[in-house]
């Protein structure tokens, strides 16, 4: 495996529900109208969605979002439909069927980020999600919260996730250079 300089510490198995809790802070859902978040599956974030006002779905409560917490929609889990919420998803909301939980301090979200996006950990939501009328297979969040991550030390996730995020900014340069050549 590689490391970066300076890391050596070994990574550390831990369950997903070891680092992270369920996360809510309810409000009665607005009458004026209001942003609803969605989880794009196959591991593609999040969408906001304006909700006019009459057009609210049948629930009385719903749950504020907030940036960096992991976030399922537990319908279509099994299709990878896991984000990690960011500073502008803040102003949505949420119902029961989005669940957001909460990292404590031993992990850095965006690097959670980035192993949420791994096959195996899809494969392990497609199976905690029972099957049920056609597509619809409703996730286990207990199960889910069973899942085993290969965790280093804070500052190590920092500058994996760092490396990564570098490693983006320079592939969409390249693609947006690529495509004004044309």
């Amino acid at each position: 495996s590689l490391r970066f300089e300076g890391f050596n510490d070994p990574w550390e198995q831990r369950k997903l529900g070891e680092f992270a809790a369920l996360y809510k802070e309810s409000i009665p859902t607005p009458s004026e109208g209001h942003y609803r978040l969605g989880v794009r599956s196959h591991g593609r974030g999040t969408f906001l969605e304006w909700v006019a006002p009459g057009k609210q779905i049948g629930e009385t409560v719903m749950q504020k979002v907030k940036a960096d917490n992991l976030v399922v929609n537990i319908v279509f889990a099994w299709e990878h439909a896991v984000a990690i919420t960011s500073p502008s998803d803040e102003k949505a909301l949420v119902s029961h069927r989005f669940p957001q939980y909460k990292f404590d301090h031993s992990v850095y979200p965006p690097f959670i980020g980035l192993l949420i996006l791994d096959e195996v950990f899809r494969h392990h939501l497609w199976l905690s999600s029972p099957s049920g009328a056609g597509r619809n297979k409703t996730l286990r969040q207990d199960e889910m919260l069973e899942y085993k991550f290969l965790l280093p030390g804070l500052e190590e996730q920092r500058a994996v996730s760092s490396f990564f995020s570098k490693l983006d900014s320079l592939i969409a340069l390249h693609q947006r250079e690529r495509l004004s050549t044309r």
